[in-house]
C-alpha cells in the first residue's frame, strides 16, 4: 500500500518528468513544427489526467482494502477476546460456586455438630428435670405421709390421754 508521502513523491517526480518533456517537446515543437504544439499540449493534459485518476483510483482501492482487512483483525480480535474473558468469567464463577459450596457443607457440618450436642443437652436436661419432678413428688409424698402420720400420732396421744 502507498503512503501519502510516497504518492506525494510519484506525483513530484512525474511533474518533474512532465515538465522535463514539455520543454523538450516546445523546443522541438518551436524548430520544427509551430502547429503541433497546442496537440502535444493537449495530449501531456490527458495523460496527466489519466495518470492523476488512475493513481487515484488504485489509492482509493488500497485504502478501502486497508479498511476491510483491519475490520476484519478488528472483528476477529474482539471475538477472540470476549471468548477468551467468556472463559476466564465461567472459569472464575465455577471456582467461586465450588468455594461457597464448600463453605456451605462446612457450617452445615458444624451446624449438625452442634445441634446434635443440643440435642443431648436436651435429653439431659430432660432427664434431669424428670429426676428433680421424681424427687419433688416423693418429697410431696413423703411430706404428706409424715403430716398424716403426724395426724395419727396426735389422735393417738388424744385418745391415749
Amino acid at each position: 500500500m502507498l503512503e501519502h508521502s510516497d504518492l506525494q513523491a510519484i506525483r513530484d517526480i512525474m511533474k518533474e518528468e512532465i515538465g522535463r518533456s514539455e520543454n523538450l517537446v516546445q523546443d522541438i515543437i518551436k524548430t520544427e513544427i509551430g502547429g503541433s504544439e497546442n496537440l502535444l499540449k493537449d495530449i501531456i493534459k490527458t495523460e496527466i489526467g489519466r495518470s492523476e485518476n488512475l493513481l487515484k483510483d488504485i489509492i482509493k482501492t488500497e485504502i478501502g482494502r486497508s479498511e476491510n482487512l483491519l475490520k476484519d483483525i478488528i472483528k476477529t480480535e474482539i471475538g477472540r477476546s470476549e471468548n477468551l474473558l467468556k472463559d476466564i468469567i465461567k472459569t472464575e464463577i465455577g471456582r467461586s460456586e465450588n468455594l461457597v459450596l464448600n463453605e456451605v457443607d462446612r457450617v452445615q457440618e458444624n451446624l449438625e455438630t452442634k445441634m446434635e450436642q443440643l440435642k443431648r443437652n436436651m435429653d439431659e436436661l430432660t432427664q434431669y428435670y424428670r429426676t428433680v419432678k421424681l424427687d419433688h413428688e416423693n418429697n410431696a409424698l413423703f411430706l404428706q405421709m409424715i403430716q398424716e402420720i403426724k395426724k395419727e400420732v396426735n389422735e393417738l396421744k388424744m385418745k391415749i390421754a
